[in-house]
């Protein structure tokens, strides 16, 4: 097939930009002062919470394994994102940090607008973040030239024809692709297998504050400095 004529043997580290604390918090601490209460409550949501499959040879004693490659390689987990239609799993990592802020800031903004709608919000609205740095190794399908044969790629609202895309590649065993991102000039690689995914190491935490007022979502790296601004 034309469109999967380049490939590109990717042997580096991808950012990997998930959902975190950067300080760890009781969030049971308002309920009660007793300490007894606040095990109780720890059990109890370790208990309610999924569990996620150690690998029997996948460096199961990696820090931030579990977190930065294997959550969305359960089948639990499973979602429609832009290269899957939900019926296969897709880790998405990029090519340097700020494009990852971009997609992830673009996620960060419409769940709060969709979801909970956020414009009614007088004050800002604030998620913390986690960058890891994963070493992938893996001859992945190099559509970043194709956009002329294929727009569709960086459609900015309809996945449709990269999750066909995501789909038949999956299916025909290959482990991944690289494309263009649709929020900024930058690049992605798309995963289908974790196999070739290791090293994973803390890179930064980072905290986007979305103002309802303006729509803006202002990143920062260091607590009170305002790194980038995206409308």
């Amino acid at each position: 097939m034309a469109l999967y004529d380049q490939a590109v043997h990717f042997d580096g580290d991808l950012y990997r930009n998930v959902v975190s604390l950067r300080v760890s918090r009781n969030l049971a601490d308002d309920l009660s002062d007793d300490p007894a209460d606040a095990a109780l409550f720890a059990q109890a949501e370790i208990a309610s919470k999924p569990r996620l499959p150690l690998p029997a040879i996948n460096r199961p004693f990696e820090a931030g394994y579990g977190q930065a490659v294997l959550y969305p390689f359960v089948r639990g987990h499973w979602f429609a994102t832009r290269f899957s239609d939900g019926g296969h799993p897709a880790w998405y990592g990029s090519l340097d940090l700020e494009t990852t802020v971009h997609e992830t800031v673009h996620h960060f903004r419409r769940r709060l607008i969709d979801d909970i709608g956020a414009q009614a919000h007088a004050r800002p609205i604030s998620g913390e973040r986690r960058v890891y740095r994963v070493a992938a190794d893996a001859l992945l399908v190099d559509l970043r030239g194709k956009l002329d044969e294929q727009p569709a790629l960086v459609d900015r609202n309809s996945y449709a024809v990269c999750q066909g895309i995501g789909r038949d590649l999956q299916q025909r065993g290959h482990p991944g692709l690289l494309t263009r991102s649709a929020r900024c000039a930058g690049d992605n690689a798309v995963l289908f297998d974790r196999r070739y995914l290791s090293d994973v190491r803390d890179h930064c935490y980072l905290r986007y504050r979305y103002d309802p007022a303006s729509a803006i979502v202002e990143v920062e790296r260091t607590p009170g400095q305002v790194w980038l601004r995206l409308s």
